[in-house]
């Protein structure tokens, strides 16, 4: 249970408490994750911060076991993985598209996913040929297949042409200030600065 733990704290700077950290890491019950804290405040390497009735949790970075733990995650970084497989998979089932964007947006990509989360993906298309829809539909078939075998969660795929989206960004759809917030690019121009350019806020 350390592992999981360990991790959610190194992913977030400020204090976490034991409620926010068990949501965050999706795994395990709360008094496992409660005991995996108490553990690591005993070995030094988490802290507790009292508030009031509350409690929060950090890492302790300045550690001597710290360079080791930055490592190890550095090194198993799982949405690196999953957006380079996602980049080749596009680009195996339709090469160089000018004009195609596809970005992750949602909760993976501000990696607080867990194990119930969607995968959130957009696809932006071009708005003329050589696009089509049965490219449209094998990119689309591909993802949801692929995603869901990757990761075991549930992916949502949101395919939009870039007129349409820029009709729904002048609207302010709410899914555009989502994609605003934190949509990361994976194939393509960056979609945020995109939006920032066509269809400045």
């Amino acid at each position: 249970m350390e592992g999981p733990v360990l991790y959610r704290l190194y992913r977030v700077m400020g204090p976490q408490t034991v409620g926010e950290i068990h949501k965050r890491a999706g795994v395990g019950s709360l008094s496992g994750v409660r005991g995996a804290i108490d553990r690591l405040v005993a070995q030094g390497l988490a802290v507790s911060h009292p508030v009031g009735k509350v409690v929060g949790f950090t890492l302790n970075r300045d550690h001597v076991a710290y360079p080791a733990v930055k490592a190890l995650f550095e090194a198993y970084d799982p949405y690196r993985e999953f957006s380079r497989r996602l980049h080749d998979l596009v680009a195996g089932h339709v090469g160089d598209v000018p004009d195609l964007v596809v970005a992750v947006f949602g909760s993976v990509a501000r990696r607080s996913a867990t194990v119930t989360s969607d995968v959130d993906i957009i696809v932006m298309t071009p708005d003329d040929p050589p696009w089509d829809d049965d490219r449209a539909l094998a990119l689309s078939t591909g993802l949801a297949w692929e995603v869901r075998r990757w990761t075991g969660n549930e992916p949502q795929i949101v395919e939009m042409s870039r007129r349409q989206l820029l009709s729904a960004a002048r609207e302010r759809d709410p899914l555009v200030e989502s994609l605003r917030a934190d949509a990361d690019t994976v194939v393509g121009e960056d979609l945020r600065q995109l939006l920032d350019r066509e269809v400045p806020r």
